[in-house]
């Protein structure tokens, strides 16, 4: 069975991410009229990233969507990715973030965002990999205490940026 997936338009346009996004303080528009969608894709955590596959280690079938977008009136371009890595397998965490970082990797030289399920702590080595390409942010803005979970995840910290 093929994986639904929803592009970037599609999932900025969808009601409950328009509903979450008035509730963010100083965000008067919906994110589709302060940005212009460059490109979007989506592509298999695998060695044949065109097609619904596996990589090496892993059960289940993982995939990367991503847009580049620029900010409106201005020439500011960033791109926007998030995946969910396997929750199995470590060496397949290995395997997956290093396919995510081949297929994205003329990319890295604009402002860059990856989010997403990774499955994984500091110490793991698809989270060491990764570093190697892009910083973390909870190194680079304040930190404040928040509880942002829906269903009761004790989230000890969220990043501000100032």
């Amino acid at each position: 069975s093929k994986v639904a997936i929803n592009t970037f338009k599609n999932l900025a346009n969808a009601k409950p991410v328009q509903s979450a996004l008035t509730k963010i303080k100083g965000l008067k528009e919906p994110a589709t009229k302060l940005v212009n969608v460059v490109k979007e894709s989506t592509f298999w955590l695998s060695s044949t990233p065109e097609e619904e596959s596996l990589a090496d280690k892993c059960k289940y079938p993982r995939i990367c969507s991503y847009a580049v977008l620029e900010i409106k009136n201005t020439n500011h371009r960033f791109v926007f990715a998030n995946t969910h890595l396997d929750h199995l397998c470590a060496e397949g965490r290995e395997n997956q973030v290093r396919f995510l970082i081949k297929n994205l990797e003329d990319l890295l030289d604009i402002p860059f965002i990856l989010s997403g399920d990774f499955n994984s702590e500091s110490n793991d080595n698809s989270y060491l990999f990764v570093r190697n390409y892009l910083e973390d942010s909870k190194y680079l803005f304040d930190k404040v205490d928040f509880n942002a979970s829906e269903n009761g995840y004790q989230l000890t910290l969220m990043l501000k940026m100032n």
